[in-house]
């Protein structure tokens, strides 16, 4: 179950009942106190439930529930101090991308005398941690458990990662069953951000020959696969497949990088609360349709591991018509309205764009980013 790990910190496990590892591992450790991190409904899902209550068996057990879809760095502060005479040991996060952002946050901010904030807008260096992080992802997407990042929303309303190799989980604990507890939104919202970052850490200008094998694998592997969960729940040989191609996807992140989508992707989560993948949906046809413009040439490749357009003289264009249809048939196809976009709101989107978009091959200037704005919110 213990995967090899050359490329990050952390300790990955992989396979079901991996989960397991995590009591293994306390026990070996003098008696803990631990912070779990997860949400209300995660507690009332039965089989989580029944491995919290063995956790408990063992520590001091505190919980943290209060989850937020876009995690604010208000909320990481309050934790904190709540928690932060406690002596926490371990920090245990169990759920999706959101929760994984909020544990990784928590564990630094345990360590930090500055605020969150503070060390974001300064860039100061982070403390060496002290404290164990434990990150067992329920949904198959975000690859947060092996990312340098935690994606926060700061109370100015801009959504900016707290980043460095201190972020990085000490250990993931990747199980295929966990995942059951998604409902379905939650799986095709979560399955396409997946897809996101294999296609753009493929075209990324900071991507690797590993890297770029993983993306490769994950293009192919999501593509199939996830069509098949979405039809039919228990179809365990395909979820397995999409937990794993998310988890490579959480490598590619901390050695690679996403591109313009992911960056303009953050003022709409910031001002509507919507979710990362849903904000996704509705950039990507635009973005796909200027990078097959400005930028096509890796695309172009993509068809043939998906065994698409062996005839076509325009291999780039015959991936992106497939990526379109991919997000039909998995149900991704969120408007302006059913996000709460407001358009006097969206126009102010281009000058909360943040991060590097140097690495993204189709960014020349701001005058792209208004592009894809006003191509998919339609102002």
């Amino acid at each position: 179950m213990l995967q090899k790990n050359n490329l990050t910190k952390t300790k990955l496990y992989f396979g079901e009942g991996c989960r397991y590892e995590i009591i293994k591992l306390l026990k070996k450790s003098k008696k803990s106190n631990i912070l779990l991190i997860t949400s209300e409904r995660s507690l009332k899902t039965i089989f989580i439930k029944e491995f919290i209550e063995e956790i408990q068996e063992i520590s001091n057990l505190f919980f943290w529930t209060n989850i937020k879809t876009n995690p604010r760095s208000e909320d990481i502060e309050k934790c904190c101090k709540e928690n932060f005479s406690k002596k926490i040991s371990h920090i245990i996060g169990i759920g999706g991308g959101s929760i994984m952002d909020t544990a990784k946050a928590i564990a630094i901010g345990l360590e930090e005398t500055d605020s969150i904030e503070q060390i974001i807008y300064e860039k100061k260096k982070l403390k060496e941690r002290r404290n164990k992080l434990m990150l067992a992802p329920t949904t198959s997407g975000t690859g947060s458990e092996l990312s340098y990042g935690s994606i926060l929303t700061l109370p100015s309303g801009e959504k900016i990662g707290l980043r460095g190799k201190e972020v990085a989980a000490d250990f993931a604990f990747v199980d295929p069953y966990l995942s059951f507890s998604m409902p379905q939104e939650v799986i095709k919202v979560s399955g396409f951000d997946a897809m996101t970052h294999a296609i753009e850490t493929w075209i990324s200008n900071a991507a690797t020959k590993e890297t770029e094998e993983h993306s490769k694998s994950a293009i192919k592997s999501i593509f199939i696969n996830l069509p098949k969960i979405i039809n039919n729940h228990s179809d365990f040989t395909a979820r397995k497949n999409v937990c794993y191609s998310s988890m490579m996807m959480g490598f590619n992140l901390s050695i690679s990088s996403t591109c313009m989508p992911h960056r303009l992707q953050y003022p709409i989560g910031a001002s509507t609360n919507s979710s990362h993948g849903d904000g996704l949906a509705i950039l990507y046809n635009s973005w796909l349709e200027h990078l097959l413009k400005i930028s096509p040439e890796k695309i172009s490749e993509c068809s043939k591991w998906l065994g698409i357009g062996k005839n076509s003289k325009n291999k780039a264009k015959v991936f992106v018509t497939a990526i379109k249809e991919f997000k039909k048939d998995i149900g991704m196809n969120p408007t302006v309205n059913s996000l709460g976009i407001e358009l006097e709101e969206a126009k102010k989107f281009t000058s909360r764009v943040t991060g590097n978009l140097s690495l993204d091959p189709s960014y020349r200037d701001h005058r792209d980013i208004e592009k894809i704005y006003k191509d998919s919110l339609g102002f």
